[in-house]
């Protein structure tokens, strides 16, 4: 019998220990969080950067081997600015609709929760295209120069490639 309750008591420690995480490691929703915020121009984990984030040194160093004009600059800053504005607000309802959705699912309403997963859905839908809108007016800005110019920076870029390799499958045999 003290074998058995040894046992038993071994492995439960085991398995906790085994879905601990340890203070610093972020799960999978902190990681899809902090992507989306740098998706939409904001700090990745709520670490404010100075000013618009336009003026990061990523961008700056980019802005200024594209030659932007002050004019360019203050246009792209001012529609960066209104996207992080819509975007705010656009993720708090997002928020407030998962709260909504998580309540009906403790409730057992599985028709309310599915009709506020498709409303989640149409929002994320809809932000996405807000930002190719966004990507498209900066784009428009931009002279023929600079666009290609943008084109050949992009390219030359090795996250560039790094990214294209992670949405690769791994071929596993092969």
């Amino acid at each position: 019998m003290k074998k058995i309750t040894l046992l038993i008591v071994l492995l439960t420690l085991g398995s906790l220990a085994l879905f601990a995480q340890p203070p610093g490691v972020m799960d999978g929703q902190q990681f899809r969080r902090g992507m989306r915020n740098f998706q939409q121009g904001q700090p990745m984990y709520g670490q404010r950067g100075m000013g618009n984030d336009w003026d990061n040194e990523h961008f700056q160093g980019m802005f200024e081997e594209l030659e932007l004009t002050d004019t360019q600059h203050a246009q792209i800053s001012e529609l960066r600015d209104t996207h992080r504005k819509w975007s705010i607000q656009h993720n708090a309802d997002v928020e407030t609709l998962q709260i909504d959705k998580d309540a009906a699912l403790r409730d057992n309403d599985f028709t309310k929760a599915k009709k506020i997963t498709k409303q989640i859905f149409e929002k994320k839908s809809t932000a996405a295209i807000k930002r190719l809108e966004l990507r498209e007016s900066i784009w428009n800005i931009l002279t023929k120069e600079q666009q290609e110019k943008c084109n050949t920076m992009k390219h030359q870029r090795p996250q560039h490639k790094m990214r294209h390799q992670l949405k690769t499958p791994a071929r596993h045999g092969a």
